[in-house]
């Protein structure tokens, strides 16, 4: 996206107000938070829904790091499902005491 903004860039107005540079500059960079969020997957519409009700918005810094951070969070949530999945089938392969091949519930 940062390609396109960049070609956008080049057909903004020539300002002769600093104040009116001001406001554009804000308002180009709400919308380019917005379509930054918009992008991404609906795993994220939480943190997506927190961020854009804010006010004022957060910048764009900010708000990556929030999505990074929630990233991290579903990392490391997911690599625990998956380490405890492993538990649990490798410990209900076990054998029965009586040496029978099927496997015993361990949690009876």
């Amino acid at each position: 996206m940062s390609y396109y903004w960049g070609l956008l860039a080049v057909s903004e107005p020539k300002w002769l107000c600093q104040e009116d540079q001001t406001l554009f500059t804000a308002y180009r960079d709400k919308l380019r938070l917005t379509q930054f969020l918009m992008a991404f997957k609906d795993d994220f519409e939480p943190t997506r829904a927190s961020i854009l009700n804010r006010q004022p918005l957060p910048s764009l810094d900010i708000a990556l790091s929030k999505l990074i951070f929630e990233e991290t969070r579903r990392l490391s949530i997911t690599s625990q499902q998956s380490s405890f999945i492993i538990a649990a089938t490798s410990s209900a392969s076990l054998q029965r005491p009586d040496n029978s091949k099927r496997p015993r519930c361990i949690h009876c």
